[in-house]
């Protein structure tokens, strides 16, 4: 993907026109196809050792898969929605700049909460002995809370909303039961404490079930504004994400459900970003 990687180099007064298929923010679709590419070579490379591959292979590979995965982070952490200056009016009420702005932080979180979901290494820093650091988990379940929040606040009428589909199933698959707070260890700091009860209330089911709700309907929103098959294949995918993880609710140990594989093992692939 090396090819797009000059759509990335945008200078700080480039002049940034907006586009009905990635709004104004065309290098976080090329940093998000970058994740994709990134969770298939991961699946790819957890397979080798079903097929013998020596240890030294597998481990080189890796390496440089993490390597390629921090350097993405990098870059989506970098990355900013460009200024009001900068962007070309889109002509279109019902599309503001606000909401073009919001688009982007939608797609900056849902690139790096796919990126984390698959590599969860990416966000295990430096502990100290009296400030450990919420589990990834917890770091996960919030990020999706932002995005799924950040979706709310733009109108149903946006011209937005044909974008928001992957984003949606990226956060909607999260919302699984395999995800739970953990027993809050001793940190120091009244911040320190109640921010461990604020993010263990992401976690409880009936915040995720209403979270799940919400993504349903936005999605069936989705579908009945764009009328095409793709969006139901999106509404598909999220509600077998969500049975095969709450029929695997009750037995040890459970296991995250990746939406790309149940997108593959169902036969549901369609474009939608």
């Amino acid at each position: 993907m090396s090819y797009l990687e000059n759509v990335c180099d945008q200078g700080p007064t480039t002049i940034i026109h907006p586009t009905p298929w990635t709004g104004i923010g065309t290098a976080l679709f090329v940093y998000l196809a970058k994740v994709g590419t990134l969770a298939r070579q991961r699946a790819l490379v957890k397979n080798l050792s079903l097929v013998g591959k020596s240890e030294e292979i597998q481990n080189q590979l890796k390496t440089d898969l993490v390597e390629s995965a921090r350097d993405t982070e990098a870059a989506l952490l970098a990355f900013r929605a460009p200024s009001k200056d900068r962007v070309e009016d889109t002509g279109d009420p019902s599309t503001p700049l606000k909401h073009l702005q919001q688009l982007v932080q939608v797609y900056r979180l849902s690139a790096l909460l796919e990126l984390y979901r698959n590599f969860p290494a990416l966000l295990n820093g430096q502990v100290g002995a009296l400030s450990e650091e919420p589990a990834p988990a917890h770091k996960i379940l919030a990020l999706t809370t932002a995005i799924l929040t950040t979706i709310a606040t733009i109108p149903q009428t946006s011209g937005v909303n044909s974008l928001l589909t992957l984003p949606l199933i990226i956060a909607g698959s999260t919302l699984q039961s395999t995800i739970k707070s953990t027993p809050r260890q001793f940190r120091e700091g009244s911040w320190a404490i109640l921010s461990d009860d604020i993010v263990s209330l992401s976690s409880q089911d009936d915040v995720q079930l209403y979270w799940r709700n919400f993504v349903r309907s936005r999605l069936q929103a989705i579908r009945d504004y764009v009328g095409i098959a793709t969006v139901s294949r999106a509404i598909e995918i999220v509600e077998k994400v969500w049975t095969r993880c709450d029929m695997q609710a009750l037995s040890l140990p459970m296991e995250f459900i990746q939406w790309i594989d149940v997108m593959v093992d169902e036969k549901l692939e369609a474009i939608f970003g």
